[in-house]
């Protein structure tokens, strides 16, 4: 199987490094992207995981966030047309469920935050799943336009599982 994975934020590398490693070990191949924003390639590196920057902010205005996304979807698109990837898993990259949708695989959303229209609104017509926790109703999902099959909901909070694994130092 071979997945795409892209991280558009910090915390994303935090929740998605133990999945990376999980699927790596049932025997996926598992290539990741990254928007260069707030040290997300270096937290990548510190978890041992090797992305390839694609795309970039577009800082604080409407018109420059738009600007990115499109220039990002294009230069994805272009990164992922011949790597035939089985599917793709983000945690709410509104860029990824675009190619994804554009390329013919299936693509994964999670998110934690029902809140967020624009995206949730993207990512929720066009991906295949739909990863939300559990403490979020579905009905605030299928708001978004999310079909309530497409709804996958998991316990707990993105937190825990980005502390899975983790080993406290004793000392």
């Amino acid at each position: 199987m071979r997945v795409w994975i892209d991280l558009t934020n910090a915390p994303h590398v935090l929740v998605l490094a133990p999945l990376v490693r999980v699927l790596e070990a049932r025997g996926a191949t598992v290539e990741l992207t990254a928007r260069p924003y707030g040290q997300t390639a270096e937290l990548a590196a510190m978890h041992g995981l090797t992305v390839e920057e694609i795309g970039s902010h577009g800082g604080r205005s409407r018109i420059g966030k738009g600007r990115a996304a499109a220039g990002r979807v294009h230069a994805l698109r272009r990164w992922a047309k011949s790597r035939n990837f089985d599917v793709g898993l983000a945690h709410g990259s509104t860029d990824q469920p675009v190619v994804a949708r554009l390329l013919g695989f299936p693509a994964v959303t999670m998110f934690d935050y029902e809140g967020a229209r624009l995206q949730h609104g993207v990512n929720c017509r066009l991906a295949s799943r739909v990863l939300i926790p559990d403490a979020i109703p579905v009905e605030a999902i299928t708001a978004h336009g999310a079909r309530a099959s497409q709804v996958v909901r998991f316990p707990g909070l993105k937190e825990e599982y980005a502390l899975w694994g983790f080993q406290a130092d004793p000392s």
